[in-house]
Order: structure tokens, then C-alpha cells, then sequence
């Protein structure tokens, strides 16, 4: 079974726009088309059974609406796994996760970059103790985001001082902890219970420097993610099986920690 920790789709009205507007201000070039049938289409090709949706609130009026969205999507069909999108800044943050939880969600996307705020801030950290007290998985994008290159706000470091402020808080990290800060990814939260997905750092993004997460965090918090539209199976696994790592932790990897994330659903 492989399970894509790490997805995203636009309604097909808007997809083609989006894409094309995060193309021009990130310099990536997308792999697939961004909606749902162009996802489900690249699964069954690529052996997906699952994957988990993750919806991007870039301001609080989309909060609802987008988690209507990904919702309706998981109502649909079973092979997609819906997260909610929330933003710090939302007024009823507790209302909106209670009401999503109800329905269905199972966890919180929070993009600190696109959302204003620094990941261990008091909104963020207001935030995320709440996803814990609702027992909703929280994943953060990490590291620089190259739509906002100056503005880093989810470092692995600041990441660890989250995980001091809200230790009950389960945290996933994308882009294996911090996008190109994978030295500091490793030094600030290694030892903590802090998950970290591989998503936009195996397949085209690879660097080398991946590979010493891959050896040395541990391998039962580590979530295979492709960050699709923009990256794909093949080319992500492709690095991940050249690994040296055991069928075992491959397998781990790519199924059975998230899996345990998902708290039986699948």
C-alpha cells in the first residue's frame, strides 16, 4: 500500500489559473494538472491507494469554503483522505475544527508562509493547542517557501520552540522539515515527536543532503509525500528505494506510519 502524505487540488475552474500564477512566483513547473480527476488519474497509474488532501487558507474567508471543498471531495471518494485548511487569524477557530472534525477531517493544514504568521507565534500556538485538544494532527509546511524566499516562517527551529509551547500537539512537517534546511531539520527535531513528510525533497528537488534525514531520522516518523501537483510517484520513489533503506522502513514510510497518523481510518 502507498499512501501520498502530501497533496493538493483546485476546483477545476481555478486550477489551471492557480497553478499558473504559483508557477510564476515559485519558478517550479507543475507535473500533473492540479484537480481532483488529474490526481485520482495519477494514483491509479502510480499504485497510490490514498491521498491526503491539504488545503492552503491564504486568508480567512476561504477557510470554510475550502474545507467544504475538500471535504465534499473525501464524501466522493474514499481514495482521498481530507485535511482542513485553517488560519490563525480565524475568529471561530475552535468552531470551524469542531465542525470539520465532525465531518470528517482528519487533520489541519496550517501554511505559515501564506497565512502572515510565524509557525511558534502566539496565533499559531493558539491554533495548534486546539488541533491537540480536538486530537487533530497538525501538518506545517517547512522551511522556505520559494513563492516567499525572504520570509521563512516555519524553520525547524522555530518548529522545536512549537513543540516546547504545545508538547501534547502532533506535528508533521513537510518537505522533510524544512525545505533546503535539512541539516537543521535534523539538529532541532531528530529527537522530538515530530513527524516529517518527504514531499518537495526527493524526485526533481532532490539534493544530496536529503539522504542524511533519510539515515538518520528515525523511520517510524517519516511520511512519503509528493507535494502534487508538483512533484511524482515515480520520481520521488525512485530516490526513496535507492535509499538503502529495508523493505520494512519502506514500507513504514510509505504506509504504515501514516496509517497510525490516521487513528484506524483507513
Amino acid at each position: 500500500m502507498i499512501i501520498d502524505f502530501h497533496t493538493h487540488i483546485f476546483p477545476d475552474k481555478i486550477a489551471a489559473e492557480a497553478l499558473t500564477s504559483l508557477e510564476g512566483t515559485s519558478g517550479f513547473k507543475r507535473a500533473i494538472e492540479g484537480t481532483a480527476a488529474h490526481l485520482l488519474e495519477a494514483m491509479e497509474q502510480n499504485g497510490v491507494d490514498y491521498s491526503v488532501l491539504l488545503p492552503v487558507a491564504t486568508n480567512v474567508r476561504q477557510v470554510g469554503r475550502i474545507n467544504d471543498y475538500a471535504l465534499e471531495l473525501q464524501n466522493q471518494n474514499s481514495k482521498l483522505i481530507a485535511f482542513a485548511g485553517m488560519h490563525p487569524d480565524h475568529p471561530g477557530i475552535k468552531g470551524e475544527l469542531e465542525r470539520v472534525k465532525a465531518l470528517g477531517a482528519r487533520g489541519v493544514k496550517i501554511h505559515s508562509d501564506f497565512v502572515g504568521h510565524d509557525c511558534d507565534d502566539a496565533a499559531t500556538v493558539n491554533c495548534v493547542r486546539i488541533c491537540a485538544e480536538l486530537e487533530l494532527p497538525v501538518l506545517l509546511h517547512g522551511g522556505c517557501d520559494p513563492s516567499f524566499p525572504e520570509l521563512p516562517r516555519c524553520t525547524p527551529h522555530r518548529v522545536y520552540r512549537l513543540t516546547k509551547a504545545v508538547p501534547q500537539a502532533t506535528l508533521i512537517i513537510a518537505h522533510m522539515g524544512g525545505y533546503r534546511r535539512y541539516d537543521e531539520a535534523l539538529l532541532y527535531l531528530k529527537d522530538t515527536s515530530v513527524y516529517l513528510d518527504t514531499s518537495a525533497a526527493l524526485g526533481w528537488c532532490y539534493d544530496k543532503s536529503v539522504d542524511r534525514i533519510i539515515k538518520e531520522f528515525p523511520k517510524d516518523r517519516l511520511l512519503f509525500g509528493t507535494d502534487s501537483p508538483w512533484d511524482t510517484v515515480p520520481a520521488a520513489l525512485k530516490v526513496l528505494r535507492s535509499a538503502g533503506l529495508s523493505p520494512q522502513e519502506l514500507e513504514d514510510i510509505c504506509c504504515n506510519n501514516a496509517k497510525r497518523l490516521l487513528n484506524g481510518y483507513l
